[in-house]
């Protein structure tokens, strides 16, 4: 083999390196110009994050904060289950679950007189959709559930 030769075999190999670092770089920075954009896009198309925080209650007492004293739930049983469902917009793949969440709580009165409670299930997001939602309390369907402000 001739230098010229080997000189031209490198050439070709430098040039080649070259034309794919700016092509893997110009990609990079597109993908994540628009990630941002198309993450809002998905959000707008599929809903937004959703994590599911545990429901309190409360009953109204002169000893507690503000006349209320606030219950966790003594008791849980909450079944999951995630289908993946992954999305593509644009170049890019997104994470997108379907999720079937049921879930039991128990309250305990902490006191020995019968007390009311008000029990508050926070929705994750106003935004998301909630198909075969139900809300009952002991055995019964909640009459006065309020969507917007929590369950």
């Amino acid at each position: 083999m001739t230098p010229l030769r080997i000189l031209a075999i490198a050439a070709i190999t430098l040039c080649t390196a070259a034309a794919w670092a700016v092509l893997g770089r110009t990609l990079q920075v597109r993908t994540s110009g628009s990630g941002s954009q198309l993450g809002d896009d998905v959000t707008d198309v599929w809903g937004p994050e959703m994590r599911q925080a545990h429901p309190t209650a409360f009953y109204f007492s002169p000893t507690g904060a503000k006349g209320r004293v606030t219950l966790q739930p003594s008791r849980s049983k909450v079944t999951v289950k995630l289908d993946y469902d992954p999305k593509k917009r644009g170049l890019l793949w997104h994470r997108t679950y379907r999720a079937d969440f049921a879930a039991e709580y128990e309250f305990s009165n902490p006191t020995p007189v019968s007390q009311t409670l008000y029990v508050q299930f926070p929705l994750p997001s106003g935004d998301a959709s909630y198909q075969r939602f139900s809300f009952t309390l002991g055995g019964a369907a909640a009459s006065q559930a309020t969507p917007s402000g929590g369950w």
